[in-house]
């Protein structure tokens, strides 16, 4: 029996904002070719 070890390469990043009582999408990071980038969530920009 083998087991595959799952690979992750993108993981949602949660804020709560000063006054809130529910978290916001801040945004998503990924990783391709080595590198790890940022884009933010429009629930985050608004």
């Amino acid at each position: 029996m083998s087991s595959k070890v799952p690979k992750y390469d993108e993981a949602y990043v949660w804020v709560w904002l000063p006054g809130e009582t529910a978290p916001v999408v801040a945004g998503r990071l990924y990783a391709h070719d080595g590198l790890v980038s940022f884009n933010y969530g429009r629930s985050f920009r608004e």
